[in-house]
This record gives C-alpha cells, sequence and structure tokens, in this order.
C-alpha cells in the first residue's frame, strides 16, 4: 500500500467489509511506540450498528441447527415454554 502526495491510502475493500467500514465512516488514527493504529472510531450510532451485526452473525443460522425442529417447537423454545 503506498502513502499519496496527499498522505491519503486506501483501504482494501475485503479490509473495508471485514471491518464494516462503509463511506463516511469515522476513523482515529494515532500513532504509539512507533506504529500508526488506524480504528474505527466509536461513534453511538455506529457502535449500536456494529452491536448489531455482530450479535445477528454469531445467532446466523442457529435456530435452524437442528432441522427435525418445527417453527412452533422453535418458538416455545425461544420463549422458554416446555
Amino acid at each position: 500500500m503506498k502513502l499519496t502526495a496527499d498522505g491519503q491510502i486506501t483501504i482494501p475493500e475485503h479490509i473495508r467489509q471485514q471491518a464494516g467500514l462503509l463511506p463516511g465512516s469515522e476513523l482515529e488514527i494515532r500513532f504509539e511506540n512507533g506504529r500508526l493504529w488506524v480504528e474505527k472510531a466509536d461513534t453511538d450510532s455506529e457502535m449500536k450498528r456494529q452491536k448489531i451485526l455482530q450479535a445477528m452473525q454469531q445467532v446466523e443460522g442457529s435456530a435452524t441447527a437442528n432441522f427435525d425442529l418445527s417453527t412452533d417447537e422453535v418458538m416455545r423454545l425461544t420463549r422458554g415454554e416446555d
């Protein structure tokens, strides 16, 4: 990755996707112990969005892990009904 004369870099698309960076996303840049750190800024709406996305990824497919259950059975399990 090269730095332009204007001090700009391009973050590769696959990294932007993994980090959840969208056009207009805020970034924090700092220099510590000889290293340059680039992090997604902690904005309230962005933090909420990321938490929701992470939660969705963690449970993705979990309700269908046992294909022998009907929708009603899954709903009873999620509600704590026996």
